[in-house]
């Protein structure tokens, strides 16, 4: 209201309009920024697969864990811990030499199921038929793209062999896209998961526990499971594919960012913060705005 130049306007629209002009190439080197972290977390992610290869090793029972060394870098390798994790149903032996005792259970029992039980956002959807497949559970694997391919990270759920299909890994392939929108750059926040794919499952017949039978024996739905998030074999009703991708992108960031990394400590049940504070940022894309209401799900997502 102060402007009475008639030019000043003019100018001060130039003016801001070279400022978003500097705005966007700054998100420009910011995308490269992020570019280069995932390529370093590719790099690390290869460096971390030994240790995490040895975890499944002994929670299999595959190998066993050398006690003495893994009391003295835990700080706590108390029988307590093991307690709290399988609330209390899984015998410690007194004697933690003798692996081979006989009371001795092999491995860690349920180990990936406590840790979905303990975890509330993985809990809130676990529901009580999923749970005996979730027991067979043996490891959940993190890898990542490759540098110079597209920006993509793959979760591996890795099942012994069991009634219920004959998979032995089932991969979540999830697509990010590292670069302003040109229709939005100014919403530009970092790496967005745009999109996933999953391994088709292999039901054994009649072991399907996405169909259950009513009294009249007709087909019914199951919906919003924890198998549906790793599993794409649910059958959705209109609409509720958006519901079920924001969700399985959340659950696949969870798994990333906090379980992968720190399995034991959700096994036990200890409190573990939200790691807010990461060097990257992985935003969860909004499914609607990248999927218009007239569009419908290819059924890779």
């Amino acid at each position: 209201n102060q402007l009475t130049n008639i030019h000043k306007p003019n100018t001060l629209v130039r003016r801001v309009n070279a400022l978003k002009q500097l705005q966007v190439k700054y998100l420009q080197i910011k995308a490269k920024y992020y570019i280069e972290i995932h390529e370093l977390e590719c790099k690390y992610a290869k460096l971390y697969q030994p240790m995490f290869d040895e975890r499944r090793a002994i929670i299999t029972g595959e190998a066993e864990a050398n006690y003495g060394e893994s009391e003295s870098q835990s700080g706590r390798g108390d029988e307590e811990d093991l307690l709290e994790g399988q609330e209390k149903k899984v015998p410690v032996s007194e004697n933690k030499q003798n692996a081979s005792d006989e009371n001795d259970p092999k491995g860690i029992p349920e180990f990936w199921l406590t840790i979905f039980k303990n975890v509330k956002k993985l809990s809130n959807f676990l529901l009580e038929h999923e749970q005996p497949i979730v027991k067979l559970l043996q490891d959940i694997k993190l890898s990542f793209s490759d540098p110079g391919e597209p920006m993509s990270f793959t979760l591996d759920f890795c099942f012994e062999l069991n009634e219920y299909f004959t998979n032995t890994v089932l991969k979540r392939v999830y697509k990010m896209r590292c670069e302003p929108d040109p229709k939005d750059p100014f919403s530009f926040k970092g790496p967005i998961i745009v999109g996933s794919e999953g391994t088709a499952i292999n039901w054994k017949e009649g072991m399907n526990i996405n169909f259950r039978r009513n009294k009249k024996k007709q087909k019914v739905k199951d919906h919003g499971t924890v198998i549906c998030i790793f599993i794409k074999s649910q059958i959705l009703n209109d609409g509720d594919w958006k519901k079920v991708l924001a969700k399985d992108f959340e659950i696949a960031t969870i798994f990333r960012k906090q379980i992968i990394p720190r399995a034991v400590l959700y096994f036990i049940g200890k409190t573990v913060k939200d790691d807010n504070n990461s060097t990257e940022t992985l935003v969860l894309a909004c499914v609607e705005h990248h999927l218009s209401d007239d569009e419908e799900c290819n059924g890779n997502c």
